[in-house]
């Protein structure tokens, strides 16, 4: 008969008794959790193959209730022979989700491929021959199947790979050492035993007129194993998931690159970093972005992987970001290098508190100028350019005349401001690549590089004198100030700095005590 005359109206084809709109219904709502259950665990292959299982559970149920409502055995057992289809997968799905349940995917992998194939071969048995329904008996509530040989081999498997599921759920149950999974697990064991009673089914088929009312309990079997899977979140962790979360959460920039140097994947922070350039990041030559350190492209045999190589990355609105930078060779399978992968912090902040407490703790902290601290490591520098270049350093030590006279009369904070002016006065007497130091509270040091005799030491110290001898602004006030200065000349006074310390000090007391340069 056509299919066409399979209609709700066509009276003669189709009665929609008792028992076949419960098992229409409970069909599309295994269907429904089926769904739900992949919608929401859709990342791991067991939300997928939970779906397989609970769409063969419905797909068997529509099918039989199909089958009820009608009343030519033909067509009925074409409606038959589809729900055997989905019974037969019923083994095979559920014992693949078993194996994730209990985390053994890998272990029963096998296992798992045997019992699928299995079901799939009773499937299309079912569907295409007679071997597993020989016809169909008329019973109370409708047409029922009649099994051939291949449908009690069916049930001898069913019965196994069923059973085998329950044993792996019990002996996992056993080895459990935390209370959540022991949770998780006695839920899908309460879900099993109530499911096994749907073998109920089977009766009728097999000669025993025994009602099938075996998808009430198929419906809580099944209803029951998504309530434990959607409330304990039995997400398999595969290598593929955490990688994805873990490059999703890292709080560092991750970028892989092939061996042409062009980028393949990039997290959000690494995105975040390139502003608005991340959107040409990926499928780009990282080398067309920036100047990234490591292997350029072709290089490939010689790649070494370096770690925590400082690298600037010129951010929005001319700012640099600084990276500490970490490689390491992609490789699949082992050995076979196919990519880099590039790990980056951002050190910005880091780097700039590093800088900030540096300069507090190498400069001076009312004038700026550079400390003791930062003065004797670049004598150091200079006494050793000296000595490569054979030329000569001057050491100027400068202590403020009369300072003392404005500071008592007029106050610390002129005094200060003072300082700050003869600072700014200093720098401007001396070279960019010559040092001005306070050292003490009026005291201050000159370092002079490169020089070619004592004169050029003695030319700074005259143009500080008269640069300092010029009256000095301080509010409405006009100050006037001398200044005495010492010097000392590497190496005709000494070798070291302490040493020409010592000489331009002392130099600097005489001449204060003569009212005159020394």
């Amino acid at each position: 008969m056509p299919l066409h005359n399979l209609s709700l109206l066509n009276t003669d084809v189709i009665d929609l008794n008792i028992h076949a709109i419960p098992l229409i219904l409970v069909g599309l709502v295994l269907f429904g959790v089926g769904v739900m259950v992949l919608i929401r665990e859709g990342a791991s292959s067991l939300g997928r193959w939970f779906f397989a299982f609970a769409s063969a559970m419905g797909l068997y149920c529509v099918g039989a209730g199909v089958s009820y409502t009608l009343k030519i055995a033909a067509l009925a057992l074409d409606w038959e022979r589809t729900a055997l289809m989905g019974v037969a997968l019923i083994p095979g799905t559920f014992f693949i989700v078993t194996t994730r349940i209990i985390g053994q995917e890998r272990h029963l992998r096998s296992l798992s491929a045997a019992a699928m194939s299995i079901s799939l071969c009773f499937a299309l048995l079912a569907r295409f021959s007679s071997l597993m329904i020989m016809g169909t008996v008329s019973l109370d509530w409708g047409f029922y199947p009649h099994y051939g040989i291949a449908g009690y081999l069916y049930i001898a498997y069913f019965a196994v790979t069923i059973t085998s599921c329950y044993l792996l759920y019990i002996r996992e149950y056993r080895r459990s050492r935390t209370l959540l999974h022991r949770r998780r697990l006695l839920g899908i064991i309460i879900a099993c035993g109530i499911g096994y009673i749907g073998a109920v089914d089977f009766l009728p088929a097999i000669g025993i007129t025994v009602f099938a009312f075996g998808y009430i309990p198929i419906f809580f079997y099944v209803v029951l194993i998504a309530v434990v899977i959607l409330r304990y979140r039995l997400v398999d962790i595969t290598p593929e998931l955490a990688a994805a979360q873990i490059l999703k959460t890292m709080r560092s920039a991750v970028i892989v690159a092939d061996l042409e140097g062009v980028v393949r994947v990039a997290n959000d922070v690494a995105l975040g970093l390139f502003g608005s350039r991340g959107r040409e990041l990926l499928e780009n030559p990282l080398d067309g972005l920036a100047d990234a350190p490591g292997e350029r492209r072709g290089e490939s045999r010689d790649y070494v992987p370096f770690k925590d190589v400082e690298f600037a990355l010129p951010g929005e609105g001319g700012n640099q970001v600084i990276l500490s930078v970490s490689s390491s060779s992609l490789e699949d399978p082992p050995g076979i290098r196919v990519g880099t992968v590039y790990v980056a912090h951002d050190i910005s902040d880091r780097k700039s508190s590093a800088q900030r407490m540096e300069r507090i703790a190498m400069h001076d902290a009312l004038t700026g100028l550079p400390n003791r601290l930062l003065l004797f490591d670049r004598m150091r520098q200079e006494l050793s350019r000296a000595d490569r270049s054979k030329k000569q350093v001057g050491i100027l030590f400068m202590d403020l005349d009369r300072f003392k006279e404005v500071n008592d009369r007029h106050g610390h904070a002129v005094g200060d401001e003072l300082l700050v002016q003869v600072a700014s006065r200093l720098v401007g007497c001396v070279r960019k690549s010559d040092t001005i130091s306070r050292v003490g509270g009026d005291e201050f040091i000159a370092l002079c590089g490169d020089l070619d005799s004592r004169e050029g030491a003695d030319k700074v110290a005259l143009t500080i004198e008269e640069a300092l001898s010029a009256p000095f602004r301080l509010g409405g006030t006009a100050v006037c100030i001398g200044v005495s200065i010492g010097v000392g000349i590497y190496p005709s006074h000494g070798a070291d700095a302490d040493t020409l310390l010592s000489v331009a000090d002392a130099a600097m007391y005489r001449a204060k005590q003569a009212g005159r340069k020394a």
